[in-house]
């Protein structure tokens, strides 16, 4: 198998994360002879230094950020870079070309959370999106998506499509895992100042709904000093958010980490008392199952996202009453990590993923329902 994968996001937050742990595995497999990254020759060299130890990667510059016009006109030439044509190209999300799309190809969707919740994305994102999506449906030997969640978003905005729809779940890092004794003496020293406090882990968009953990934050009694922390958001960020909230008050307990290894991340949510995840909508909800990986207690929304994610140990929590979150971080009890790891295998997926690609060169297209 010749693969040219899309990697310009390599170190792009979740998706970032989903093409790190897919590739790594593929670059391993007997049965792949070369795989192709187009993306930023400084993040991807060092990539390959850790996980390509056959040999069969190779850097295509491709430096143009998703979603643009510049990156659309170049794809043509910078798909000719590679070398020989491919078997097939993976594209780890829908900003696909519009002309000479590669056949044939896998598109991953991870959600449509800009079309089911427009509010929080300007017009122009919307209807450039749009056209990606249609054209990332349309031409895909088969659209893969991390959750039935999304896969229904797909359907619905898709319905001539769904046959084409694959499900496969993401896994958990194996950085996540509970602390060793050592760890949690050193994690006390780092973070140990900071409790008792709620953690939140994602960028201040609006479908996290980051809001409502502030104001979970005020009804928490203030004698007890608690506190919130808050991975992504930045702290002009941090401020608009207790603004938004209407309790400034509490802004100085509000607590930002705009940037955290995975290492560090593992350290705050086993030292957090509880993780607060109160998305609207997610495509899968990763912090979830990292948490709990962690041994970390979360509260989630019961909503349809996080119901699929109930083997994980999370805990659902209906409505948005910032009392009744609150009440139940108090009254939160470590229940230990979660025991479901090998449903929630990046192993798995990337194996599962392959045959996919695998399935669109043997027969130029899918029509399987995962």
């Amino acid at each position: 198998m010749h693969v040219h994968v899309d990697a310009r996001l390599l170190h792009g937050g979740g998706i970032g994360r989903y093409v790190r742990e897919l590739t790594s595995r593929w670059l391993l497999r007997a049965d792949v002879d070369r795989i192709c990254f187009l993306g930023r020759p400084d993040e991807l060299t060092p990539f390959l230094a850790r996980h390509d130890r056959r040999g069969v990667g190779a850097v295509v510059p491709w430096t143009d950020p998703p979603y643009s016009a510049i990156a659309q006109a170049r794809w043509p030439r910078l798909a000719r870079a590679c070398g020989d044509d491919p078997n097939v190209t993976f594209f780890p999300h829908y900003d696909v070309p519009l002309v000479r799309h590669p056949s044939p190809s896998v598109v991953t969707v991870h959600d449509l959370i800009q079309f089911e919740l427009p509010a929080g994305f300007p017009w122009w994102k919307r209807v450039l999106g749009r056209r990606l999506l249609g054209g990332a449906l349309a031409r895909a030997g088969a659209v893969v998506t991390v959750s039935e969640t999304s896969r229904h978003a797909i359907c619905r905005n898709a319905p001539a499509m769904c046959n084409k729809v694959h499900v496969v779940r993401n896994g958990i890092g194996e950085a996540f895992r509970p602390l060793g004794p050592g760890e949690i003496r050193a994690a006390h020293e780092e973070w140990g100042h900071l409790r008792p406090f709620v953690l939140c882990v994602g960028p201040a968009k609006a479908h996290k709904n980051l809001e409502h953990a502030v104001r979970v934050l005020a009804e928490l009694p203030e004698q007890e000093d608690w506190r919130l922390v808050l991975v992504g958001p930045t702290a002009a960020e941090r401020d608009r958010l207790v603004r938004a909230a209407g309790r400034p008050d509490v802004g100085p307990r509000v607590v930002v980490e705009a940037h955290v290894t995975d290492d560090r991340l593992r350290a705050l949510y086993s030292m957090s008392n509880v993780v607060l995840v109160p998305s609207l909508l997610e495509g899968f909800g990763l912090p979830v199952l990292e948490a709990r990986a962690c041994g970390a207690d979360v509260l989630a929304g019961d909503l349809a996202w996080s119901r699929e994610l109930t083997a994980s140990g999370v805990r659902l929590v209906p409505g948005w009453s910032p009392s009744v979150w609150a009440r139940e971080v108090r009254e939160a009890r470590r229940a230990g990590p979660s025991a479901d790891h090998a449903s929630w295998s990046w192993s798995s997926a990337a194996e599962q993923t392959f045959e996919i690609l695998r399935g669109v060169t043997e027969v130029g297209d899918t029509s399987r329902t995962a």
